[in-house]
């Protein structure tokens, strides 16, 4: 095995104003004028303009709708609006809500030519979700319920700012070994191998390539329930995949490297059945390399945009091939790009209609609490369901059963059907009501704020790179993805153990930095 390639010799302290520009990659002016102009067209104006023209709306429910929206956009826009020259597109504060729109435009790119025929908002309070707690609202009710959780929206992102900008992180004083090349190779590459062989073997257990993806057709909940296991033991190989990168700074036209990275890619979608899976692996290469190199790969976003896209499509074909006994292999072989790109765009929109959040945050109000269920199902995902068989389950899995179904929680039955996504706010509204929002909303604030400074004041530290990556990937804030971020971290730990980054016989100090303290104070506001 090569493994020729230069060791990033990291910097272990200092901060980032003795370098040029922001550890998280300035964003030009050009693009911060260009992401407010786009949210302001996009979310509001054409928005607003089509309600006031089509007179589906009382101008009493209109009004209010429209202002609350207005207030939302303005919290989200704010650190665009009074930017810093410490932020950046890596940034704790931008970067989620850049990754939403780049969602939006892989679930309708069509709506920038066709805002009006293809909207990504709308004030119409009607709805197309088949949730049982929707279907039957009058248009004032939803209308209410809407402008309600946008309220809500809007009251978590007060709180987060508030967490922000007022929170005093404690940074640890650590410094970490350089791994030797050779090692660092053998550790990931084992693990990635480990891997690979994983998915092999879980796709054969499954009878083979055509009857797992024949499986899948029929719903990822009943394909892959009780084999977490196997997607976690895959996660990890991206672990091991981004680890590497990160401390070899000529690797990404490695031949290995890039062997692996096409084999992950591949089974992180077959063994999961999520095509997001693979999407994710190539953003998170994308942004070891801006951390990096301290710029945007333009080429690598545009060809991994495609890749992303076409993947969602041709995957997206094959598992409309529903309870059918042999699958068309045509529907990807054939290169029909335009057909892949209409079945993405088609299901996007799908899944924009169901409105699966919204569905849970009518049903908090027509059944009542869930009274943390769902946290209490991630604090102990460890424990097996045959040994606790009544075990609470997550947030979507209710939402399928109650708000979707019209089924009942109060009863003995737990849910076995599969979920339909919440959003992290939705879901603490659910559990704790007001509380819970506020609660979620300090501590998300303050880990932004936290993994923020840590990056300020080592912007050469590769460990803290991908530990700052797997975080804000992972962690949305819902209780599911505090389970997959404790899990990743746990992989991480083993590997820097292993590769000899993290070494025992050190003495680690953890103290507060008046240093630190105060430039992030300045820098991160």
């Amino acid at each position: 095995m090569s493994t020729s390639g230069e060791l990033y010799n990291p910097v272990p302290s200092g901060p980032s104003s003795a370098l040029k520009g922001s550890p998280f990659v300035t964003i030009p002016m050009g693009f911060r004028l260009l992401v407010i102009g786009y949210v302001l067209l996009y979310h509001l104006i054409f928005p607003g303009i089509d309600a006031a023209t089509s007179l589906t709306m009382e101008p009493s429910l209109l009004v209010p709708r429209f202002l609350a929206e207005c207030l939302y956009t303005f919290l989200v826009l704010l650190p665009f609006i009074f930017y810093r020259s410490s932020y950046g597109w890596l940034h704790p504060m931008m970067f989620p809500f850049l990754l939403s729109l780049l969602k939006t435009f892989f679930k309708q790119p069509m709506h920038l030519i066709a805002p009006f025929k293809l909207p990504i908002a709308s004030f119409d309070p009607t709805t197309y979700s088949y949730a049982i707690v929707l279907r039957y609202l009058p248009l004032e009710d939803l209308a209410m319920e809407r402008l309600q959780m946008t309220l809500l929206l809007s009251f978590f992102l007060v709180i987060y700012y508030l967490a922000f900008f007022f929170y005093r992180p404690a940074v640890p004083k650590q410094h970490f070994a350089t791994p030797h090349l050779g090692r660092l190779w053998i550790v990931c590459a084992a693990a990635m191998s480990i891997s690979i062989l994983t998915a092999v073997i879980f796709i054969l257990m499954n009878g083979g390539l055509t009857k797992h993806l024949q499986l899948l057709t029929g719903g990822r909940y009943e394909a892959l329930g009780g084999s977490g296991q196997y997607i976690e033991i895959v996660g990890a190989g991206v672990i091991a995949l981004m680890l590497l990168a990160a401390y070899n700074k000529r690797i990404w036209t490695n031949l290995f490297f890039l062997g692996f990275g096409t084999l992950l890619f591949v089974f992180s979608i077959l063994v999961s059945g999520s095509r997001s899976s693979g999407v994710y692996l190539i953003m998170m290469m994308g942004m070891v390399f801006m951390f990096q190199q301290r710029t945007i790969p333009w080429r690598f976003v545009i060809i991994g945009a495609m890749v992303g896209f076409i993947v969602f499509g041709a995957f997206g074909m094959l598992r409309k091939q529903h309870n059918s006994r042999d699958l068309d292999w045509s529907v990807v072989t054939s290169l029909d790009v335009e057909s892949w790109v209409d079945a993405a765009a088609d299901e996007s929109l799908k899944r924009l209609n169901e409105e699966s959040s919204f569905a849970a945050f009518v049903g908090t109000g027509q059944y009542g609490l869930l009274g943390g269920k769902t946290y209490i199902a991630a604090l102990f995902f460890w424990v097996p369901r045959a040994l606790w068989h009544d075990k609470p389950r997550g947030a979507g899995a209710y939402n399928n059963y109650q708000n979707f179904s019209g089924r009942t929680l109060d009863t003995d039955e737990i849910p076995t059907v599969g979920g339909r996504p919440v959003g992290a706010e939705v879901e603490a509204y659910w559990n704790f009501w007001i509380f819970g929002v506020v609660v979620l909303a300090l501590f998300v604030g303050m880990l932004h704020k936290w993994l923020a400074t840590l990056i300020l004041i080592y912007p050469r530290e590769p460990l803290y790179w991908v530990l700052y990556i797997t975080i804000i990937t992972s962690f949305s804030g819902t209780a599911l993805s505090i389970v997959g971020t404790a899990r990743s971290l746990a992989v991480l730990a083993v590997l820097v153990v292993l590769a000899g980054i993290v070494q025992f016989r050190q003495r680690h100090v953890a103290s507060r930095s008046r240093r630190g303290v105060a430039f992030s104070d300045e820098a991160t506001g």
